[in-house]
């Protein structure tokens, strides 16, 4: 059998949704290709080396998760660029997405708070009938 041989976009598309799934960017693999415009059964096709992300992919990769273009081409070996580098518009997306992501995190913290107590309720008033 043949070693399967991709293109470096996608292989650093491939690497770019694993890594926005670890960090709960993304829920699933599906979540993160439909947001790029891309058929989650898709998928199995790049992974042989049958189909190919199209720029348009890439580029709303880019734009959604704030990846360096050159490093998705294999220019550049930083996923993310330097923040020293970004200008003040790409710095403030870079602080918004941070609190967006620390406001879902309190937000499931709460809800499972809440779901806790319901059901702890629900448990006590069916107990007294």
């Amino acid at each position: 059998m043949s070693e399967i041989r991709l293109s470096i976009w996608n292989q650093r598309m491939l690497e770019l949704m694993e890594y926005v799934i670890a960090r709960d960017r993304a829920g699933s693999q599906q979540e993160f290709l439909e947001a790029l415009g891309f058929g989650h059964t898709n998928l199995r096709q790049i992974k042989i080396g049958k189909q190919s992300f199209r720029h348009e992919h890439c580029w709303s990769a880019c734009h959604l998760y704030g990846v360096n273009m050159n490093w998705l081409y294999g220019f550049e070996k930083e996923m993310f660029r330097n923040p020293e580098t970004l200008n003040a518009v790409q710095k403030l997306k870079l602080i918004v997405e941070e609190i967006a992501a620390e406001l879902d995190d309190r937000k499931a913290s709460v809800t499972k708070k809440l779901t806790k107590k319901t059901a702890k309720k629900a448990n006590t008033s069916t107990s007294k009938k």
